[in-house]
């Protein structure tokens, strides 16, 4: 295949994926997995999941195995965007065609150009794909992201001669950032891991020193300092586990207002924000956002 084709092939594929995904974006609702990144910018976060600077706390977690990495992302995009299913759909089906991009890349690395055309035409192409890019529930479409450009990180530092440290930690702390974002990543990095012990025992081998083992080490294991769940005791009924309204972390740095029920997932706030304001009354009695009206 010659690289002018490369040229066309590549990019009608994410174009494919993009027109693709636009369009099924309107005719399907907001799952409530997909709008749990936002909890700590409209509603409220457990104390032993955030860290104070300053005078400000940020979210680290959403909860014990998802971290706040999406939600950090999309606040200044709701803070310009505002709120709704094309701004919490857009970016990550966005993210989705960096991500054929990049594994176009990958594989370029690892086979030839033919192959990695091929590969991209079938992940552009793939339903499942597709719709877990648009409608992220799990969430998994940074998941897709972050794998994919950690290990054409670590491909590149295996294969460059001089193998520059800049790669391998790049590598890593992407994976780390797998990890940060949902905990059950650790199942692909198994998966990776045992995969290339196995069949590249002496390419491995020969790569390996311990300075490189201690930067590797260090730029993985980050998210092990956000990665905790709340001690005994502090759950959903205890006063730790709520924030006073005014105080709400994430969203206030954000410049976003603190909306709607506890008790109904935040995909209602997404999509019915102007709506419930006008019709419900909000209270903040014992430091909880309590609903005083009826339902929509």
């Amino acid at each position: 295949m010659t690289h002018i084709n490369t040229r066309l092939v590549l990019p009608a594929a994410c174009c494919f994926f993009i027109l693709a995904g636009l369009a099924v974006i309107p005719y399907v609702g907001l799952q409530n997995d997909e709008a749990l990144f936002a909890n700590p910018l409209y509603l409220f976060n457990a104390k032993d999941f955030c860290i104070n600077i300053g005078h400000r706390q940020i979210p680290l977690m959403v909860m014990s195995y998802i971290g706040t990495l999406k939600t950090l992302f999309y606040a200044p995009i709701f803070f310009i965007f505002g709120s709704g299913v094309w701004s919490v759909r857009v970016p990550m089906l966005l993210c989705g065609c960096a991500t054929i991009f990049f594994f176009f890349n990958l594989v370029q690395r690892v086979v030839n150009e033919r192959t990695a055309v091929i590969a991209a035409v079938l992940l552009a192409t793939d339903p499942s794909f597709l719709l877990t890019g648009t409608i992220d529930w799990g969430p998994v479409a940074m998941g897709h992201f972050v794998v994919v450009t950690g290990c054409l990180c670590l491909v590149r530092f295996a294969q460059i001669k001089r193998n520059p440290m800049r790669d391998l930690a790049l590598g890593f702390f992407l994976l780390g950032l797998g990890l940060w974002n949902k905990a059950l990543f650790l199942w692909v990095l198994a998966g990776i891991g045992i995969g290339a012990a196995l069949i590249f025992r002496r390419e491995l081998h020969s790569l390996v020193t311990w300075r490189r083992a201690a930067v590797a080490t260090l730029e993985a294991t980050h998210w092990v300092l956000t990665d905790q769940a709340p001690p005994d005791g502090v759950g959903e009924d205890s006063p730790e586990w709520h924030e006073d309204v005014p105080h709400c972390p994430a969203g206030k740095a954000a410049g976003l207002k603190v909306c709607d029920e506890v008790c109904d997932c935040v995909f209602v706030d997404l999509v019915h924000v102007e709506r419930a304001e006008s019709r419900c009354e909000m209270s903040t009695e014992r430091g909880r956002v309590q609903l005083v009206g009826a339902r929509s």
